[in-house]
């Protein structure tokens, strides 16, 4: 029965790196930097994009290839809720210990953690790392040494480690951080024997510029990895090779439709996915084509916004006032578009509402000025691409609005 298959899609979540599609540049630049490190020499990168781009997704891609394919330890930590350097290192310790554990070389590993490994916690799920306050300081201080330490312990079972730091946005702004990771770096470089480390850095764009302004000198040791959204035949690849990997036949017309107005992200992506398998599952249809996609693109453009788009933006782009504006400026095919070319489309009533929408979207921050001549650019590609896919559910016959969906769910309530 249908109802006994999952969806393939992982909305909101890092991708299985067994279904990691694209990005074959990016995966060559960083399979070189982990070939670099397994021979020796210290490696750092910077992976660097907008929200929702699957910064998280290519490097556990990454942490997968360098265990894999060039017998090294690898790492991911997420950073968004640390505050100091030593939390930072006191998770990236825990995390190499309770990842060592897969291996058989871990009562080896296990003895350079000193009398910090506290035992197994309440559910038999991991070891705690809680070392004394000079203790952490200590490792702190001398984290490169200590990463030295470790890799030449296991010399012989792994040839070095890579260390995912993973939303470093938080961080970024802060001094310590970016003195910290400068230090550590030039301390693993020439340490001997080297401790065959690859660092790999991951934020939102802009986030390198406030390293750089806190510690200039990361410029030239840092190798920087853009995320950028997927060209149209990398999405189609990815939503081909998903369907097909829980045995759903998806047409061509169909894939590129829903490539089309996932914009090249992938969060958006899985989420169109995601409601077109549940419309397939719950239906008659014998495939995913385009006329199912049409009928599930107003529950995925209902989930994105909910999800991902800041109320601010949501309130702008639904106001039945702008709504032709938005209309004018969606038809540019990029995100830069001008006063006079979105103009030349709307009757000449409408340039002063224009004017009007344009201001209110700079002042939230959506859109910047961009060029001469009356040039603007959306701030973030993702709200532009959620603009065409929501100017498409309202072309769809089952589309409601907010209000009606608001109001029909009251409805239901009550009775």
């Amino acid at each position: 029965m249908r109802a006994d298959i999952d969806s393939p899609f992982s909305p909101g979540q890092i991708v299985d790196p067994d279904l990691f599609v694209g990005r074959s540049d990016e995966l060559s630049r960083l399979n070189e930097a982990l070939r670099s490190t397994s021979r020796g020499k210290t490696q750092v990168a910077f992976l660097t994009g907008p929200r929702g781009i699957g910064k998280s997704s290519l490097a556990l891609k990454t942490k997968q290839l360098a265990v894999e394919s060039h017998g090294l330890i690898g790492i991911q930590v997420f950073l968004s809720g640390i505050k100091t350097v030593e939390d930072l290192v006191k998770v990236l310790f825990s995390k190499l210990l309770n990842e060592s554990r897969r291996f058989p070389w871990f009562e080896k590993a296990k003895g350079l953690f000193g009398e910090g490994v506290r035992g197994i916690d309440v559910f038999g799920l991991k070891f705690e790392f809680q070392p004394t306050p000079s203790e952490l300081s200590a490792l702190t201080r001398n984290f490169g040494q200590v990463i030295s330490n470790f890799v030449e312990k296991l010399k012989g079972d792994i040839k070095g480690v890579v260390l995912i730091l993973d939303d470093i946005n938080g961080l970024a702004d802060q001094p310590e951080f970016a003195d910290w990771i400068k230090a550590t770096v030039d301390e693993m470089r020439t340490l001997e024997p080297n401790p065959h480390a690859f660092v790999i850095l991951s934020g939102l764009s802009g986030r390198r510029d406030a390293l750089l302004k806190n510690q200039p000198s990361l410029d030239r040791i840092i190798n920087v990895v853009s995320v950028d959204a997927w060209t149209q035949h990398e999405a189609e690849h990815f939503f081909f090779t998903t369907f097909q990997s829980a045995g759903v036949e998806i047409t061509v017309d169909a894939a590129s439709f829903l490539a089309r107005f996932s914009g090249g992200f992938p969060v958006m992506a899985h989420e169109l996915g995601d409601a077109a398998f549940y419309k397939w599952r719950n239906s008659e249809w014998d495939k995913i084509d385009k006329p199912l996609v049409l009928r599930s693109i107003e529950s995925a453009a209902r989930e994105i916004g909910r999800k991902y788009m800041d109320s601010q933006f949501l309130g702008a782009i639904r106001s039945e006032r702008y709504m032709s504006v938005l209309n004018a400026i969606t038809e540019e095919p990029d995100l830069i578009f001008s006063r006079r070319s979105v103009c030349e489309r709307l009757p000449k009533t409408e340039a002063a509402t224009f004017d009007n929408f344009v201001q209110k979207m700079r002042t939230l921050g959506f859109f910047e000025k961009y060029g001469d001549r009356g040039g603007y650019r959306w701030v973030n590609p993702m709200h532009w691409a959620y603009v065409a896919l929501f100017q498409q559910s309202r072309e769809q016959p089952n589309f409601t609005s907010d209000i009606e969906n608001m109001q029909r769910g009251k409805e239901l309530e009550t009775e």
